[in-house]
């Protein structure tokens, strides 16, 4: 099945409620644009990070950050197609990756 979603407006709606117009538009689009990808979040030593790093495919790149605990650990978080998410996990465990998390995304802006 198919679906189509249409922003209908008039003349003066766009004139004078602009800004709002633009709000629901970009709200629309951030749900279009988060169909089919999944956040992965993981914790991953220090030393297996350039390891884990080279499997990330994401928007960007991974968001890393460190982690307060006894051992050299980082937090990883990216976004990534829903179609990769079965391999890319048991990749990255392999790799050192641990406590990972595979999240749904609402909307992305």
């Amino acid at each position: 099945m198919e679906s189509t979603i249409v922003l209908i407006t008039n003349d003066e709606a766009l004139e004078n409620k602009k800004e709002m117009v633009e709000a629901v538009k970009r709200s629309i689009k951030g749900v279009i644009d988060a169909f089919g990808k999944k956040l992965i979040m993981m914790n991953v030593k220090s030393s297996d990070l350039d390891e884990v790093r080279k499997l990330m495919p994401s928007m960007e790149g991974p968001t890393v950050s460190e982690v307060l605990s006894s051992e050299k650990t980082v937090a990883i978080q990216a976004v990534v197609d829903e179609d990769q998410v079965f391999e890319l996990v048991n990749d990255l465990r392999n790799a050192g990756a641990k406590d990972i998390l595979v999240v749904p995304i609402e909307r992305i802006i």
